[in-house]
């Protein structure tokens, strides 16, 4: 039964007004997290320390606080992946202030490796966040359509359908190695 709740925190979380504006706040770290690789990529392409250094740090201080979030939203492969995105950050850092730029290279694609498994979570994640809120919605009208006043919670209807909801994405996640 727990591992049939496991998107209930996150619901709950996300349904939360701290949650949506945590969730606005993730997106722009995510954009923001795409610029800064986007830069470090290129100063790791032409060597150049200068340019590597703050798009490297920016990485580990953006990565730090995605972790924070996914254990706020108590999402334990999140979590992982994050903490492995935290741990090719900070190498990427160490090897640009080093100069080594082939190791700031190899621990680059473990971050893109690490992000491209993290945005499939998220993806996957956002759409059963969606099917919550889409039978949610349905639970609260009547046989004709109208809004009905409901005596239903939202923990009893985030309970009953994050069990199925759970078991297929469950079923869907990819694995962490």
């Amino acid at each position: 039964m727990k591992t049939k709740l496991a998107l209930l925190p996150l619901v709950a979380f996300f349904l939360s007004a701290d949650g949506q504006d945590e969730a606005a706040r993730h997106k722009e770290r995510m954009d923001t997290a795409q610029d800064a690789k986007d830069d470090l990529k290129d100063a790791l392409d032409s060597k150049s320390r200068e340019k590597a250094v703050e798009p490297a740090e920016k990485l580990v201080q953006l990565s730090e606080q995605e972790e924070d979030y996914w254990k706020q939203a108590k999402l334990e492969r999140e979590v992982k992946l994050a903490q492995q995105s935290v741990s090719a950050s900070r190498a990427i850092a160490a090897a640009v202030k080093d100069e080594r730029f082939d190791e700031a290279l190899r621990a680059y694609g473990e971050l893109e490796s690490t992000c491209r498994r993290a945005m499939t979570c998220t993806r996957k994640n956002a759409r059963l966040l969606h099917l919550n809120n889409s039978l949610y919605g349905l639970l609260l009208r009547d046989s004709s359509g109208r809004r009905r006043s409901s005596s239903i919670t939202w923990t009893a209807v985030a309970r009953s359908t994050a069990i199925d909801v759970a078991s297929v994405w469950q079923s869907n996640s990819p694995s962490i190695h």
